[in-house]
């Protein structure tokens, strides 16, 4: 099954906004569930399957963002889980949270923000930081997010585990290269030393696809070496000359650089690899990584 395009799973989303300044939800019912019950109930089970794990790790310094799936929670709540948690755990006082994502269909132009004011999800409605998308100076775009998931299905979990809950700036990646990548982070850093937000920059990808699972952590890892050695120059060049399928990989782009901006002293730490063959089992595997980002100097 093609994790990145899933079939009808979950029970359909009976409430879609009419209202211009409110984003309904596309994915709700394929990529997770359309009832707020259900959709708890999965993370609730995932925390719960994976506090063992999440309680072994150590977070030292202040958290700047991360790397986080986007597959159908179904198949990415294990990866995802650990990240929101951790985040929820470290008290920081989050007030906006800008998910940098793919284009996984090709409309809109390179980089965009969708100019909602509110994200509706199970959970309720996400509130955009408009001020904070007004100063990235982005073109807008609706139809760069008409039928695309990979932010959408982040805002679930920013709702259930980060307290306020904070607001949200989507930003939308189609072309995906290091001047864009570099440009974005640029932009977020220098919106925010005006608007001094306590930010969280979310990474939103899937690494390989649709390979057997040894074959797709075998080059997963040549990728997760350039991100831990800070190096995303090579990491391109790796995802490139390998055609490693990381679909979001301009977005991971984007968080190095604007981590190194906030302290070239960051550090990278994985927190949980997986793929869906640990859920449906298959010779042909997506495969997911959640990665911590923090600064030991602010």
């Amino acid at each position: 099954m093609n994790q990145d395009h899933q079939i009808n799973l979950f029970p359909t989303h009976k409430h879609m906004s009419q209202q211009s300044n409110i984003k309904a939800p596309a994915v709700a019912g394929y990529f997770y569930p359309a009832d707020r019950r259900y959709l708890e109930r999965n993370m609730v089970n995932a925390l719960e399957r994976e506090k063992e794990q999440i309680d072994r790790h150590r977070v030292s310094g202040t958290i700047i963002g991360g790397i986080v799936p986007h597959a159908g929670i179904s198949y990415c709540s294990s990866q995802a889980v650990h990240f929101f948690e951790l985040a929820r755990r470290s008290q920081q006082p989050f007030d906006t949270v800008v998910i940098a994502h793919p284009n996984h269909y090709g409309y809109g132009p390179a980089m965009s923000v969708d100019g909602h004011e509110f994200w509706e999800t199970p959970m309720g409605m996400a509130a955009v930081d408009t001020e904070f998308m007004d100063a990235l100076n982005l073109p807008v775009s609706a139809s760069a997010q008409q039928q695309e998931h990979s932010a959408e299905v982040i805002v679930p979990w920013i709702q259930y585990f980060i307290p306020g809950p904070p607001r949200i700036v989507p930003v939308n990646i189609r072309r995906q290269d290091p001047t864009h990548a570099c440009l974005l982070a640029e932009k977020v850093y220098r919106a925010n030393k005006h608007l001094k937000r306590n930010l969280l920059f979310v990474a939103s990808t899937d690494f390989s696809h649709f390979l057997s699972p040894a074959k797709a952590s075998c080059l997963d890892e040549l990728v997760i070496n350039e991100i831990l050695a800070k190096n995303k120059e090579g990491m391109v060049q790796t995802i490139l000359k390998k055609e490693i399928s990381v679909c979001g990989y301009g977005p991971v782009m984007a968080l190095m650089a604007y981590a190194e901006m906030i302290d070239p002293a960051y550090t990278a730490t994985i927190l949980r690899k997986g793929h869906s063959g640990e859920v449906s089992p298959s010779d042909k595997v997506v495969s997911y990584v959640s990665m911590l980002f923090t600064a030991p100097g602010i």
